[in-house]
């Protein structure tokens, strides 16, 4: 019942490119677009909490129609993208209704950051603060959780961009070159611990089209020193107060929708998945939960097909 939490800068776009982290390069620009991310565990590891996420949209693109973050994270936003007291507060109103309806105290070890300071007591979770200036050394969070943390995000983010280009068929680019005219033969279409991830992280870099990539340990830890909370100014106050956060409630641009996936084409997919999962024995267990996931759908499947319309009760 001993929980700590920090939060720490992500810049969730941003490539391995030492190049672009130093210098302005002409027609490419370094993403820089950042989330601040807070985590929180217990001491014994066994409770992870939800990932608190703070963006700068109120809804971004990404999100798309039907699309629910707070299944996967807690979604908050403000212009910079910080960690505020007024977040913070709402974080720690929902971690002590958690705890009451659980009738569980805890105690929460925290940084001294100006963000984290409620302004109330609660009721099943006491706050303890850490010593200023020692956070580094004492935190666990800072001990390197936080960069356990990055190091499989980094880990899964080159793996995307490698698996992404290595997805396209060889067929697909094929038909695309015809398309353009500019050839007239079709291709031949017969062809058918911590030190361990950062020799994967590296391996895969190699793989991207940089010029001068960076090394692993440099990718990881390259958003650790980013602000991620500031104490606002009471000018700054009034005026979040006057206009809210109205101009970044939804990102330039909009996605074109997605039509939602229908009972029967997820059957399908489903489907497709228990094939292989019974083909491929490193996946063997996945099997049990995807046959509960099927009997669900056909379950699903089946109650439509008997639903009646009203045409029905006129019919012989």
């Amino acid at each position: 019942d001993v929980f700590n939490m920090d939060e720490t800068a992500l810049f969730f776009k941003l490539e391995p490119d030492s190049t672009l982290a130093t210098a302005p390069v002409k027609g490419k620009k370094k993403s820089k677009e950042r989330i601040t991310v807070a985590l929180c565990a217990n001491a014994t590891g066994s409770e992870k909490l939800k990932p608190l996420v703070i963006g700068r949209a109120k809804r971004p693109r990404c999100f798309t129609k039907g699309y629910c973050p707070s299944s996967y994270v807690d979604y908050k936003f403000n212009k910079k993208a910080w960690m505020t007291g007024i977040v913070f507060a709402d974080w720690m109103t929902d971690l002590n209704t958690r705890m009451m309806m659980a009738n569980r105290r805890v105690l929460l070890l925290l940084d001294n950051a100006s963000s984290h300071t409620p302004g109330v007591t609660f009721s099943h979770v006491t706050l303890r603060f850490l010593p200023p200036n020692t956070t580094s050394h004492i935190q666990p969070m800072d001990a390197g959780i936080i960069r356990n943390f990055k190091l499989f995000y980094r880990q899964q983010h080159v793996r995307h961009l490698v698996r992404s280009w290595g997805s396209v068929k060889r067929e697909t680019i094929s038909n695309c070159w015809r398309h353009t005219g500019l050839t007239s033969q079709p291709l031949n279409d017969t062809l058918d611990s911590e030190s361990s991830v950062r020799e994967d992280i590296a391996e895969l870099t190699s793989q991207l089209p940089i010029k001068n990539p960076m090394n692993a340990a440099d990718f990881i830890a390259v958003d650790d020193t980013e602000q991620t909370s500031d104490e606002l100014t009471d000018g700054e106050i009034v005026l979040i107060a006057m206009n809210g956060n109205d101009e970044d409630e939804e990102e330039d641009g909009e996605d074109p929708p997605r039509p939602p996936v229908t009972t029967k084409e997820c059957h399908i997919c489903v489907d497709n998945i228990i094939r292989y999962c019974e083909e491929n024995r490193d996946f063997e267990k996945h099997l049990t939960p995807m046959l509960s996931l099927l009997k669900d759908i056909e379950c699903k499947r089946t109650n439509v097909k008997k639903q009646k319309t009203m045409f029905d009760f006129f019919k012989k």
